[in-house]
């Protein structure tokens, strides 16, 4: 089977297709990857280029093997100086401190802010309690920096329900966590 008849089977969503075209566009993706991001990159971002280009195969038209893999690298270079213009942008508003012996980036900190390990432990357990949906739009939006269209573009869903659920994902996680017990730190 050439290449074209993989592109037109993966048209059609064929896995078999799908994966043998992965592993034909896994080599420039990653050379663009690894010569514009850091290395902690790497795996989130191609992952990322590999839906958005699954996502755009429909519109594809197949020329040749070489127009195939300068397409996957001009997709992976646009995504990866977006995200590197986010990441830019992110920084700026980033305070690096000390949480549970380890450095992490807080946007916007309170001024005196500590948050002790017991707190910091109980936080991301409660994250990982939300409903699917809402812990995928909390994390895209507070740890990945995504915009509300970004996420709505990723998951398929308009950019106000991305907002519905971002919002609906913070009160849930304010009442599981209730924010009194948990700054307090009394149980």
């Amino acid at each position: 089977m050439n290449l074209e008849e993989i592109v037109l089977l993966a048209k059609k969503e064929d896995r078999l297709a799908c994966s043998k075209l992965m592993e034909f566009i896994w080599p420039s993706v990653m050379e663009v990857c690894k010569n514009l991001l850091d290395e902690c990159d790497w795996d989130d971002e191609s992952q990322l280029v590999f839906i958005r280009f699954f996502d755009s195969l429909a519109t594809f038209s197949y020329t040749s093997d070489k127009h195939l893999e300068n397409y996957s690298k001009t997709m992976t270079f646009y995504h990866c100086m977006t995200f590197l213009k986010r990441k830019t942008k992110t920084k700026k508003k980033l305070t690096v401190c000390s949480i549970n012996g380890e450095a992490h980036e807080v946007i916007d900190p309170e001024p005196g802010f500590q948050v002790t390990p017991k707190q910091y432990d109980m936080l991301v357990n409660e994250i990982r309690q939300l409903a699917l949906g809402y812990r995928t739009i909390f994390t895209l939006r507070v740890k990945e920096g995504c915009s509300y269209q970004r996420i709505g573009e990723l998951l398929g869903i308009t950019e106000e329900t991305s907002r519905s659920q971002f919002f609906h994902a913070k009160k849930e996680l304010r009442r599981i966590l209730n924010i009194k017990r948990f700054f307090d730190g009394t149980e």
